[in-house]
């Protein structure tokens, strides 16, 4: 089980270049949990991508179901203060410290992409299956 970040469930439910990489480390690692509020980001994302690149609303209805599909939302809330010293501490925003914090409470290595410097601890073996295995697939050596 690993709490993952918006970014990795998009690459998942979203064609793209990241994609094989997502679903493998879905098939290593199935057990995704997510704090709630990546409900919200991925229906930005989604509504992005309509916007930008004519996605159809029934293909990001698609995708938005799989991604619940793939996500258990986090039994835990983190505190405000919590999330605020660490967006400060990794000066990143509150939203993407709520992975971190998230996957902290719970104890859970972090598959947070843009994350890995903010609480290297939690990233444990997650380094070698996010961004190693995004390596090897982009690389044509793994899927």
């Amino acid at each position: 089980m690993i709490v993952v970040d918006t970014n990795v469930i998009a690459y998942a439910v979203l064609p793209g270049e990241r994609t094989k990489a997502a679903l493998a480390l879905a098939e290593r690692d199935p057990e995704w949990v997510a704090p709630a509020l990546w409900r919200r980001e991925l229906r930005n994302v989604l509504a992005t991508v309509m916007r930008v690149h004519r996605l159809p609303l029934d293909r990001a209805l698609a995708a938005f179901s799989a991604a619940e599909g793939l996500v258990t939302d986090a039994t835990v809330q983190p505190s405000t203060e919590d999330c605020l010293r660490m967006a400060a501490r990794g000066r990143v925003s509150a939203w993407d410290a709520e992975f971190v914090c998230v996957a902290d409470a719970v104890g859970l290595p972090a598959a947070c992409l843009q994350l890995r410097e903010l609480e290297p601890r939690l990233w444990r073996d997650c380094d070698f299956l996010v961004l190693q295995l995004f390596r090897q697939i982009e690389a044509g050596n793994l899927g």
